[in-house]
């Protein structure tokens, strides 16, 4: 399945090639994503020799299947978060959010990089009243802390909802054409990057980290691991994380019908769309239906997806095409970002949830600042170290099985 992004990307003139023989660098980074490609980008800005290698090409990575939103709040909603975190965690959490966001938006803008970023809200909407009153909770607190957000009555969005709430400053991109020139960048900045090299163990050697290839190694003092999951499958993460998977359909609505901005509902799992003003017709990318990636369900979650936005919107949806994609989700919803074990150097990330590119921003800055011996006022929120407390597994779990039966199960009779 080709999604959107790798359909519209074009070709940006730049090839690299497989690993061949051995590298030496201080950092070896493995995964081509947004991840593994910013981490690159910002330490050989810093003067870090950095090898990356990616075990594919960019339009095979999990960057190249998401919606391209970047918004600032966690999957786990505010309210929540203040029960299991605390009121300034949770703030720190939105903050370091609007933070990448921002940080991504200057990046684009020193680098040159044209990658279609808009400036735009995220609706937040209710589809039954009982959802509506924790909706206008978050709204409040949101408000609190110090965001931008408004309230809206179900009139002031043109498709079923009972209320919705606004947070604007949000953003939108397209994270393919956004990796693809700021791996570029990277390169012109001294990083070595290798596609198509796929790692198969890390061995410690002399106290270096030694990355092993089918075709060579590199040899770095520190390793970062950028995969969707980390490759080697640590078991210090073992029961920390769950793999789901996401639907998304690409449609058109006739020009003007939706502003042009990101909506999320209140159900779980949560349905998201994403409106882009475009030539004649506006492009509308749908997702949802999300679920237990053990569980197969592709086509049954396809049409529910379509009948979903269907009834809201009113109309008919011309499919121009659908694809699916990955979530990592953390036990206590929160990303796991650092080292595995203390003092190690190793540093994974994983576990970003829905919100990874947005998420992706702030990981990459904490693993940079780690690596240049620099404090970073977001590690501790999202460390690796962390241990979770019985309420918020219990919390996350009850979440989980929540989305477990209003995803997949419904759909099973379909």
């Amino acid at each position: 399945m080709n999604s959107t992004w790798t359909l519209t990307a074009g070709k940006d003139g730049h090839s690299y090639p497989a690993l061949e023989g051995d590298v030496q660098a201080e950092v070896a980074i493995i995964g081509g994503g947004i991840v593994g490609v910013t981490c690159a980008y910002l330490l050989s800005k810093a003067g870090k020799k950095v090898a990356l290698i990616s075990d594919g090409t960019d339009e095979e990575t999990t960057t190249a299947y998401t919606t391209g939103f970047l918004n600032a709040p966690l999957d786990t909603p505010l309210v929540e978060l203040c029960e299991l975190y605390g009121y300034d965690k949770a703030k720190m959490m939105w903050e370091s959010g609007q933070a990448a966001i921002d940080h991504i938006e200057e990046t684009a803008r020193q680098e040159h990089i044209e990658c279609d970023l808009v400036r735009c809200s995220l609706y937040l909407y209710a589809n039954e009243e009982k959802d509506l009153q924790d909706l206008k909770q978050e709204g409040e607190l949101g408000r609190k802390m110090g965001f931008s957000i408004a309230s809206h009555a179900p009139g002031d969005l043109p498709f079923k909802n009972v209320g919705s709430i606004e947070l604007k400053g949000q953003g939108k991109f397209h994270a393919l054409k956004y990796i693809r020139a700021l791996k570029a960048v990277a390169k012109e900045a001294g990083a070595r990057i290798f596609d198509n090299t796929k790692a198969e163990r890390i061995e410690v050697i002399d106290e270096k980290r030694v990355v092993h290839t089918g075709s060579g190694r590199i040899v770095a003092g520190n390793v970062i691991v950028a995969t969707y999951y980390p490759f080697d499958k640590p078991r210090e993460l073992f029961a920390h994380t769950g793999g789901y998977v996401t639907y998304v359909i690409e449609s058109e609505l006739p020009k003007g019908t939706l502003e042009e901005a990101m909506y999320v509902d209140s159900n779980n799992p949560y349905h998201y769309l994403r409106v882009d003003h475009e030539g004649s017709v506006d492009r509308l990318i749908a997702g949802g239906e999300d679920h237990r990636e053990e569980i197969p369900m592709e086509e049954k979650n396809f049409r529910a997806l379509e009948r979903y936005y269907r009834t809201i919107l009113g109309r008919e949806l011309p499919i121009r095409r659908q694809w699916k994609w990955g979530i990592v989700e953390p036990a206590d919803g929160l990303p796991y970002i650092g080292p595995l074990k203390q003092d190690d150097h190793e540093l994974v990330v994983t576990g970003l949830s829905g919100t990874g590119l947005t998420m992706s921003r702030i990981a990459t800055e904490i693993i940079s600042d780690m690596l240049l011996g620099k404090k970073n006022e977001w590690a501790d929120l999202y460390s690796t170290l962390r241990k979770p407390t019985a309420k918020q597994l219990i919390k996350k779990g009850s979440d989980y099985i929540s989305e477990l039966m209003g995803g997949a199960a419904k759909n099973i009779f379909e």
